[in-house]
């Protein structure tokens, strides 16, 4: 319960039409771990909370936790390979986002 709090309240911190503070964000999202370290939620959120405050490497390790915990989820591997990509790692950035179009292709109707 308390860890599903803090990540409402990361959430409501992220959200830009209420006015984005990723900082406030992020220290829910981190507190929220500490409640729960294994929340792939909380791992996704505080990449983009660190991600929009121009923290990359935190951002990247973050990332790198969420898609750990949730392999096959195409938002997590696409919010890790803007987080490389930001912090200067063109080819892990490209893999990332390779990963991610794979996925999504894969996800995609088949056209009739």
């Amino acid at each position: 319960w308390y860890d599903e709090c803090l990540y409402r309240a990361g959430v409501y911190s992220l959200t830009a039409d209420r006015g984005a503070r990723p900082k406030q964000a992020a220290v829910h999202f981190e507190e929220g771990l500490k409640a729960e370290p294994s929340d792939p939620r909380a791992w996704f959120g505080l990449c983009l909370a660190r991600s929009a405050l121009q923290e990359h490497a935190p951002a990247v390790a973050a990332g790198a936790k969420a898609v750990e915990l949730l392999p096959d989820h195409a938002g997590v591997r696409l919010a890790l390979g803007l987080s490389l990509q930001r912090a200067g790692k063109s080819a892990e950035a490209r893999n990332s986002f390779e990963q991610t179009l794979i996925m999504l292709s894969k996800a995609a109707p088949s056209p009739r």
